[in-house]
């Protein structure tokens, strides 16, 4: 009589099932760590902010040209700036000697605040501000 014996090879259904469960748990801890949309978010208000300070540079060599500053920020274009980025409010004063520029910022901190608080927002608004020195 011969005895023959069948091994299984493979996993079970419930070993797959297990290990597939750790592996989603480890994935969603990364995931919540990492926080991809607040990196994008930060990422895009620090190109907000760089672009705005470009806005800055370019409104004081207007100024230095004219004696004034421009009455609206299309007035930059092309001499000063190529392109205008969008979403920028500006606004200049009667006399032409004071302005401010303001954009919105999905993630405000202190820095946001602060050139809030300097520059006021009798001319534009924005989470972040920007104004002549």
């Amino acid at each position: 009589m011969k005895i023959t014996s069948i091994k299984n090879k493979g996993f079970t259904l419930i070993e797959l099932i297990v290990v597939i469960a750790i592996i989603s748990i480890l994935v969603g801890i990364v995931v919540f760590v990492i926080d991809p949309e607040g990196m994008i978010d930060r990422s895009n208000d620090t190109k907000d902010r760089t672009e705005l300070n470009q806005v800055k540079t370019s409104l004081e060599l207007y100024y230095n040209d004219h004696d004034e500053y421009p009455a609206d920020s299309g007035d930059l274009e092309p001499t000063y700036m190529k392109q205008v980025p969008s979403g920028i409010d500006y606004g200049v004063s009667g006399d032409g000697q004071d302005y401010d520029a303001g954009i919105s910022i999905r993630r405000s901190g202190q820095v946001d605040a602060d050139s809030v608080s300097k520059c006021g927002t009798e001319l534009a608004s924005g989470e972040y501000m920007i104004c002549p020195d």
